[in-house]
């Protein structure tokens, strides 16, 4: 496995009961189950101490109504949300992962503002929201809780 980089792993998992014995002729309700576990293996090399966020190193760029979304860190980052004000997501837009080193281009659909709300997973699983301003270069900047 890569030593610079997290690695994604799929668990997929399906759970089917059998049919209970004497059941026959009888109405009987069966759930099947089915779920799909990321796992992420994050080598020795790739250390995060508590605080570090390094899900703002991510480099965005705005063409039009599309965004490019740069990860030039060696760990998955999952963007979970993406609007223009903190209440509702931008119509069209769908959770996505960017990969370790590599890009994502989203759509904004109709909305080609400069002011964005972008919120992604931290790795115990709490959503960080961050505000994006988009005039020359794109700049993250976390969203200060409100008390």
């Amino acid at each position: 496995l890569p030593t610079e980089r997290e690695t994604l792993f799929y668990y997929n998992l399906r759970e089917i009961p059998p049919v209970p014995e004497g059941s026959e002729g009888h109405a009987i309700l069966q759930v099947a189950v089915q779920s799909r576990i990321k796992l992420f293996w994050r080598p020795a090399a790739l250390r995060k101490k508590m605080g570090d966020h390094v899900e703002q190193q991510l480099q965005v760029s705005q063409q039009n109504n599309q965004l490019t979304l740069k990860n030039p860190t060696g760990y998955y980052l999952t963007i979970a949300y993406l609007g223009r004000d903190e209440k509702g997501v931008l119509p069209g837009f769908k959770s996505t992962m960017v990969a370790p080193f590599s890009s994502v281009t989203t759509s904004t659909g109709s909305y080609s503002g400069k002011q964005f709300y972008l919120c992604y997973m931290d790795d115990y699983g709490a959503l960080r929201m961050n505000t994006l301003s988009c005039q020359r270069q794109c700049r993250l900047q976390p969203v200060e809780n409100k008390k």
